[in-house]
């Protein structure tokens, strides 16, 4: 979850430094809006900018699907003791 909340962040944050303020990297269409934004002056994102912020889409894809797959591998029985454990 960490490497996921990092990701987002500095997706927006290299989206900040070329003024693009509206852009959510968590739905799945984000390549799609990637595409469409444009920089503060109305000027489509560089194409290095473009190919940096696809390469972290990438990753976040990934981390996205490690999580998924670890939710699903927990038994309820390993959240029940994970639970009692953290009631102590």
């Amino acid at each position: 979850m960490a490497e996921r909340k990092a990701l987002v962040n500095r997706i927006g944050a290299v989206l900040a430094t070329l003024g693009v303020g509206e852009y959510n990297s968590l739905p799945g269409n984000g390549r799609e809006r990637l595409d469409a934004s444009r920089t503060t002056l109305g000027t489509p994102l560089p194409p290095y900018t473009r190919a940096k912020i696809s390469r972290m889409l990438d990753r976040l894809n990934l981390v996205r699907a490690q999580i998924v797959n670890l939710e699903q591998e927990r038994s309820p029985h390993d959240l029940s003791k994970t639970c009692s454990l953290s009631k102590r």
